[in-house]
């Protein structure tokens, strides 16, 4: 069984947040260039004989393919491996024997194909190097690369890769880590190689919800609202991470939910992966940063009804988790110790939130805002995230401010948008506003004010509430005034998220004093 580390707060939300798990990396979304690598002691390629760039070749599509691969990729910092075991894969055969392989890097979107010739019965050979990209990376290649030190590759001498298409199954039969297909420019440089490649057909079938399913909303552990069908033997419900995909609950006789492992939930377009329903187990451990959780997979998970109003619980230390892979826990989502309460919209008023700190002003970087909200109203009951936000107020002005973005001459350079309401789990890719389960960490570029105001507003069951407005002086300001109890201290991962501590692995530290000194540097963390 395959287990993994998870701070023991986290749940759905993570993928909201995108936040790298306790111990291992969040899923790789194939979206970004990774940092290239100028080859060395290469062979030269000609780069003029190569083909054009095959867009919509003719034949017979093999979509929604299982597809494995293993790769590297640099993020600038580090060199970054990855294993996708049941990503989404595609190619095409041609009448004369010819196959179109789709995006021959999984890692690297290019969108066009790499071809693979008939060679010998139902081997092919791939005549590399070929052109797969002429747009918004320039003119880029696939080529196969020969392994130069343990972090390194450089063009192979045979520029010769052969696949096998057999049984609904294209499979490269050379291409090994000393050997991989590498993506190179055309200074030949490479950005990403990759090799263990394998295409099968998709046996799954995604879960669908019936017609005539009735309608439901629940409160999911009193942190957010999710969308339910309900039918006579059935639960559906639409996954907080990836909504338009669905969990299967098989109802028992005794009105228990079945959620069985290996539910095929269907494609995950932002990581292009298929996703599936993998159930787990955990048990909390410790370490020098706190408590997580150490998951499994196990074959179900059971929620059963509790009382007489709906509710639905599970037993002991299990989480439902949809994950793209079921031979390794490679999680989407997770909700641990799931509780699910009938939910109805109604006004309400929310609770006040507490302010936790307003820093000092540091010049260029601002004065740092702490402070928690409640999903509650004033008498107990659960609000909406979704229809939560907040207001902030400065000095004696009695309309919050107005964060604006740079783009129309704020200081704010992340922001899509001008805004004064802030949605409750609001984060500008961690930046200037990070949340973090009901914490919101923001910045104010203010230096002349004196104290600072908050309140939430609720906008649920068609009417709009607000809560007193929460006031808390600020610290002396300093600008440019050194002091070394006022630096300011960041965490990122290698892909550049701002996390709240280290994790374990290699995280970037970037620390900034009152005088706008900054050191930057890579730490290990065992």
């Amino acid at each position: 069984m395959q287990q993994i580390h998870y701070s023991f707060l986290q749940g759905f939300m993570l993928a909201a947040l995108a936040l790298p798990a306790h111990g291992q990396q969040a899923p790789v979304s194939p979206q970004t260039l990774p940092v290239k690598h100028k080859l060395t002691a290469a062979p030269k390629v000609i780069i003029s004989t190569i083909p054009d760039v095959i867009r919509t070749p003719e034949g017979q599509r093999h979509d929604n393919c299982i597809r494995a691969a293993h790769g590297f990729y640099d993020s600038y910092y580090d060199l970054n491996e990855y294993d996708n075991t049941e990503a989404v894969g595609s190619y095409v055969t041609g009448s004369d024997g010819t196959v179109y392989m789709l995006n021959p890097i999984s890692y690297m979107v290019s969108n066009t194909y790499m071809k693979l010739d008939p060679y010998n019965g139902d081997t092919l050979v791939a005549r590399l190097p070929q052109i797969v990209v002429a747009e918004s990376y320039g003119n880029s290649f696939v080529a196969k690369m020969k392994q130069n030190g343990q972090d390194n590759w450089t063009l192979n001498a045979d520029q010769n890769m052969y696949f096998v298409l057999r049984n609904d199954t294209l499979k490269a039969l050379d291409d090994t880590r000393e050997t991989p297909l590498g993506f190179i420019d055309e200074s030949e440089s490479w950005y990403a190689v990759e090799y263990g490649h394998v295409f099968t057909k998709n046996p799954y079938i995604a879960v669908t919800v019936p017609e005539g399913a009735r309608d439901q909303k629940y409160s999911l552990n009193r942190r957010l609202v999710v969308s339910a069908r309900l039918t006579d033997d059935a639960l559906f419900i639409n996954d907080p991470s990836t909504p338009g995909l669905w969990m299967k609950g098989t109802k028992d006789a005794e009105g228990n939910y079945h959620f069985a492992a290996k539910e095929y939930m269907g494609v995950n377009e932002r990581f292009i992966s298929h996703q599936f329903q993998m159930p787990a187990c955990y048990v909390v451990k410790s370490d020098e940063y706190g408590n997580y959780n150490d998951y499994t997979y196990m074959d179900e998970l059971v929620m059963r009804p509790s009382g007489t109003d709906g509710m639905l619980t599970s037993v002991g230390n299990v989480s439902l988790l949809s994950s793209l892979s079921t031979t390794k826990i490679n999680p989407v989502g997770i909700i641990d110790n799931p509780v699910l309460i009938p939910y109805n919209e109604v006004a309400a008023e929310p609770v006040a939130p507490k302010i936790e700190k307003v820093g000092r002003y540091i010049e260029d970087y601002g004065a740092e805002i702490i402070f928690t909200m409640e999903l509650e109203s004033t008498d107990g009951k659960f609000i909406d995230p979704d229809k939560l936000f907040y207001e902030v107020y400065v000095d004696d002005n009695t309309e919050p401010i107005r964060f604006v973005p740079e783009e129309e001459g704020g200081p704010y350079h992340r922001l899509d948008s001008a805004m004064t309401q802030v949605p409750y789990a609001y984060s500008d890719n961690n930046y200037d506003f990070i949340f973090n389960y009901g914490q919101v960490k923001f910045y104010i570029y203010d230096s002349e004010m004196q104290k600072v105001g908050i309140r939430t507003v609720y906008k649920g069951g068609g009417e709009e509430h607000a809560s007193p407005i929460v006031w808390q002086p600020t610290p002396a300001s300093i600008a440019g005034v050194g002091a070394d109890s006022q630096t300011r201290t960041e965490y990122t991962t290698l892909s550049g998220m701002r996390v709240e501590k280290p994790a374990k692995g290699i995280n970037i530290r970037k620390v900034t004093d009152a005088n706008g000194n900054v050191k930057v540097e890579k730490i290990l963390v065992k």
